[in-house]
């Protein structure tokens, strides 16, 4: 375990922490056309030669989970913070192209319009909200977030609508938590190349953008996911332990949990 101090300002709310930020944090306009970029190249690319590396095997554990025990046809799937829809052709790429999926990405308004616009499979849509997600489906077979949760206002809000969905199962990754009592706001900085998958896009010129990250304290995770729902296993997903000041954090951690009998 290595003791990585870092010396991040620490905000009193997501509001003051965002417009520190130089940029508009997920909303920005040029993230958000990379990203989508990005997901179009790695699916036209898959479509010849399916390549996966190994950060796959958080997705592919979860929909061989939830297809386990399924008894229909169609896995239906809601994806919080999925992006251009990178997790739905892991899955379609390792299950094969005759697996169903109704795969039902949630992202911010701005995402989840030009993904719509750009990115066009059977089975894969993407909503601005988890409410128009929903569709007035009565069963969501599995809830799939996956580094996002820790970009959002609150958190802890938005992890209570996904429990109140009441999929059968819930597959929380990527995602760091404080180990300290209270959440700690700060920001994070990255290279616009980071984010999405593979290689920044020859038309984008390269630049560090910043957004507003919350470290919730895990205890609090686990009692609001256990109102509902029996957390099958936890995922130490990265050994190393991070300090935000004197704080420790939870570099990466994961829950796969099944929903409680009613």
């Amino acid at each position: 375990m290595t003791n990585n101090p870092l010396t991040l300002p620490v905000y009193d709310s997501f509001e003051t922490a965002l417009n520190a930020c130089r940029n508009k944090g997920y909303e920005y306009q040029n993230l958000v056309d990379v990203v989508v970029k990005k997901n179009k190249i790695w699916h036209d690319a898959t479509q010849i030669v399916p390549e996966l590396d190994l950060s796959a095997i958080r997705t592919l554990m979860a929909i061989g989970l939830a297809l386990k025990n399924n008894n229909s046809e169609k896995l239906t799937v809601l994806d919080f913070g999925g992006g251009g829809g990178y997790h739905f052709w892991i899955a379609k790429s390792a299950f094969g192209r005759d697996a169903i999926f109704d795969w039902r990405v949630v992202e911010t308004p701005l995402m989840a319009k030009e993904a719509s616009k750009l990115i066009k499979s059977d089975g894969l849509s993407f909503s601005p909200s988890i409410d128009s997600a929903l569709k007035n489906e009565e069963k969501i077979d599995l809830v799939f977030t996956s580094s996002a949760l820790q970009y959002c206002q609150d958190p802890l809000r938005v992890l209570n609508e996904l429990v109140d969905i009441r999929a059968r199962y819930l597959c929380i990754t990527r995602t760091p938590f404080s180990l300290a009592p209270d959440t700690i706001i700060t920001k994070q900085r990255s290279m616009l190349s980071e984010n999405g998958p593979g290689a920044l896009p020859g038309e984008f010129t390269d630049e560090a953008i910043e957004y507003p990250i919350s470290f919730v304290p895990r205890i609090k995770i686990q009692e609001l996911i256990q109102n509902k729902y029996t957390i099958r296993f936890s995922v130490s997903e990265e050994a190393e332990t991070l300090f935000l000041g004197n704080a420790p954090v939870n570099k990466y951690y994961g829950f796969f949990c099944e929903i409680k009998p009613s």
